[in-house]
Formats: structure tokens, C-alpha cells, sequence
């Protein structure tokens, strides 16, 4: 089973993406986020990849509110879910920009955030 990690965020959005065994995350790429041109892109890869599920970072306070971006993360999400009809789930991120930045790879740190998320919901997936 593979899967597609997002991050989203209001200029850009990060892409990751899972290995064939849904066990391992990998940074793919970057989009300006332009909303429904970013969804179609998004969507292309979700179809050419043969995209399962798609998991986006749910992003909370550390109170364990939603911050204010989640809004337009469930509304992002529910576009994507319309255009594609894939699975899409949240998984809470925990800093995972501030954590990507601390990680030497020749991705960006969006990219690389939407990794961090998407294995932290793998390791999940495949530890029951």
C-alpha cells in the first residue's frame, strides 16, 4: 500500500511519499500552494503513483488545539478528497518543520516535513 504525506502551508505545500510497502517515507517535492492548480497537480501524482491514501499534518497548539491554518488544511483536504477520491487522514506533526530543518538533505525543508509526518503515521500503522 502507498501512501502521500502532506504539508500544507499557506505558500507551500510539501510532498512526500511512502515506499511500495507503505513502511518508509521519502521527501518528493514541493508546490506553491495555488490552490486548486496545486490540488490538480497533486492529484496527477496520486494517479500516476497509484496513491492509496493521502495523510496531511494536522497542526496543533501545544495546548492541543488546532492552530488557525487548519481551517484551510480540512478545506484543502476535503478538495483533494473530491478530486481524487482517495483515503485522506490526518497525522499530528509536532514541530516537523523545525525538524526537517535540522536534517542535511538535498530537499527542501517542506518536502522534507510532509516526510516526518507521513513516518510518524507509518510507524504507527506498522507497529499494531
Amino acid at each position: 500500500m502507498k501512501y502521500l504525506g502532506i504539508d500544507y502551508g499557506k505558500k507551500k505545500i510539501g510532498i512526500a511519499m511512502s515506499d511500495d510497502s507503505g513502511r518508509l517515507a521519502f521527501p518528493k517535492d514541493i508546490f506553491l500552494n495555488e490552490g486548486k492548480k496545486t490540488i490538480g497537480k497533486i492529484a496527477e501524482i496520486i494517479e500516476q503513483e497509484k496513491i492509496n491514501d493521502v495523510v496531511i499534518g494536522h497542526s496543533t497548539d501545544f495546548g492541543g488545539k488546532d492552530n488557525p491554518i487548519m481551517k484551510e488544511v480540512i478545506k484543502f483536504a476535503g478538495l483533494l478528497k473530491e478530486k481524487t477520491r482517495v483515503h485522506v487522514q490526518f497525522e499530528l506533526e509536532y514541530l516537523s518543520s523545525q525538524e526537517s530543518k535540522r536534517i542535511i538533505t538535498g530537499h527542501d525543508d517542506d518536502a522534507r516535513a510532509a516526510a516526518i509526518v507521513l513516518q510518524s503515521f507509518l510507524d504507527k500503522k506498522n507497529s499494531l
